[in-house]
């Protein structure tokens, strides 16, 4: 037990993980609309766009997804004891390669290919068709184009390098945090809402409320650039996008002290023993405090004639 009773407890516990790749030429190949490796590497190359990181196009990409899908047929397989018997995709080349066909015809694969030009069997909504071509419009104007040499449309129009550090995922999820000054104590801190572009009228990004299913728009708080910027949605609704990993420590947890470590189980758990006063006269009679507030009890019951 350490100073401020704080109880050890041996508890077998399970941890979960989840692995992830950090590959900035494959992320930016999907924040740019799925804009080819040679032309993210044009664009850094060129110094066409600012706050686009240095691209390596990766090698074999298309035999990747053909290796990964060997892979996850066999793991989901053992692990199901079922049989895959659709493979829907859509008609990307990595995904329509001769071995990929032989391999789904030799092992009695249906392959379900999604229609050209139709946005809604990739899993978009129909509501959010024209923000998807708004968005999409957004990333040309700032792509290259044989057009104009060494330049965007949009520094074309503008004058200006256009910067693309505010770029995302289109229909990512995104948390827009609620002020302090617009929730009562237990609220819920953030919303979640689906990422769909930015807004025509402001420098702000246009996002869909799940909750709500309205429309929220958010503005950068601060003019520097940043990879993971912080923003703060309109003032009168309350709102500003926040990072989940930047949450600080709550001030009464600092009360506490947790510093105990043991050499036989590094997995130790903490219990707070709540009921520290002592529960006995015995206990009582030996604290000083505890034999004044006796003291003073007696006395006011002599006094008011309570006995």
């Amino acid at each position: 037990m350490s100073s401020n009773k704080l109880f050890p407890l041996k508890i077998k516990t399970v941890q979960a993980s989840l692995l992830t790749i950090e590959d900035n030429s494959w992320r930016w190949h999907y924040i740019y609309g799925h804009l080819n490796f040679n032309g993210l590497r044009t664009l850094h190359q060129n110094e066409m766009v600012t706050g686009l990181p240095e691209i390596t196009p990766p090698s074999k990409e298309k035999s990747k997804a053909f290796d990964a899908f060997k892979s996850f047929k066999t793991l989901a397989e053992n692990e199901t004891d079922k049989k895959i018997k659709t493979l829907k995709t859509d008609r990307g080349g990595e995904f329509c390669s001769k071995e990929f066909d032989f391999l789904c015809r030799e092992k009695g694969i249906k392959r379900h290919l999604t229609t050209a030009y139709m946005p809604q069997q990739n899993g978009v909504p129909k509501k959010f068709c024209p923000k998807a071509v708004l968005w999409s419009v957004h990333i040309l104007n700032r792509s290259p184009t044989f057009s104009i040499k060494n330049m965007t449309p949009q520094e074309a129009w503008s004058g200006k390098k256009p910067s693309v550090d505010h770029f995302k995922v289109f229909g990512c999820i995104a948390y827009a945090y609620i002020l302090d000054e617009k929730r009562k104590k237990l609220d819920d801190k953030n919303e979640k809402c689906i990422f769909l572009g930015v807004s025509e009228a402001s420098k702000a990004y246009r996002l869909h409320n799940l909750v709500t299913t309205k429309i929220v728009i958010s503005r950068g708080e601060s003019p520097q650039p940043a990879a993971q910027p912080h923003q703060q949605l309109e003032e009168e609704r309350g709102y500003n996008l926040r990072d989940e990993k930047s949450s600080k420590k709550l001030a009464w947890m600092m009360d506490y002290n947790v510093n105990f470590t043991s050499s036989d189980d590094d997995n130790a758990h903490f219990a707070l023993f709540v009921d520290s006063d002592p529960i006995t006269y015995d206990e009582a009679i030996k604290v000083k405090k505890w034999r004044e507030a006796m003291d003073n009890e007696i006395k006011s019951i002599e006094k008011n004639h309570t006995w």
